[in-house]
């Protein structure tokens, strides 16, 4: 599963069984984290829904 981040970049929102080292797993969680609260998101589900959104209309809002 994936999202994207404040910058418009997917990242892993849920590894599953991926053998990825301690440091990946944590990069990948910080920016989600900081997308999340740049955006006052409470819930996770937002967030992926709004990112396989933006892929399946081929668009995507990017922030500055």
């Amino acid at each position: 599963m994936f999202a994207r981040d404040s910058n418009g970049i997917c990242r892993y929102y849920d590894f599953g069984n991926l053998p990825l080292l301690a440091e990946i797993v944590d990069f990948h969680t910080e920016k989600l984290r900081r997308r999340k609260e740049r955006e006052k998101r409470t819930d996770d589900i937002s967030i992926i829904t709004d990112s396989l959104l933006s892929l399946s209309r081929e668009y995507l809002v990017w922030r500055i």
